[in-house]
């Protein structure tokens, strides 16, 4: 089974976008400069995005990936916060908090899912694989 029937199978409420083609993941990787995991390249190629109940974006499309990451590194943000720099945010609570893989000096660390906290700035590890990430989206845990 995919991942993506596997998800559908978990979440009858969730909307599914159609996959994103190889160029729009090439475009995300040329954008911000990194290799996307692969775990989150082989989701999106299934599906370019999933919202939970009310629109909530736990997964962000290939498009929103990019967009939100550089709006989270303008000027206008460092001012604000620690910076973005370290973090490739790919999923949210619709609250305004924001989840991403760290971002090491020669890769994207797969291993580690950070939430942005962004009332108080803070950062720390929610989870450890992709994998946990989407089982602690079903049980509620980010909203």
């Amino acid at each position: 089974m995919s991942t993506t029937a596997e998800l559908q199978a978990l979440w009858s409420g969730f909307t599914f976008r159609p996959a994103a083609d190889a160029a729009e993941l090439d475009a995300v990787e040329a954008a911000l400069r990194i290799s996307l995991p692969p775990r989150l390249r082989a989701l999106l190629a299934e599906t370019n995005g999933i919202s939970a109940h009310y629109g909530v974006p736990v997964l962000f499309s290939a498009s929103a990936i990019v967009s939100e990451n550089l709006k989270m590194r303008t000027d206008k943000l460092r001012d604000l916060y620690m910076p973005f720099d370290p973090l490739l945010f790919f999923g949210g609570n619709g609250g305004g908090d924001l989840f991403g893989f760290r971002i090491l000096p020669a890769k994207v660390d797969a291993l580690h899912i950070y939430r942005w906290d962004h009332e108080t700035d803070g950062r720390a590890c929610f989870c450890y694989s992709l994998h946990q990430y989407f089982e602690r989206v079903k049980e509620g845990a980010i909203l």
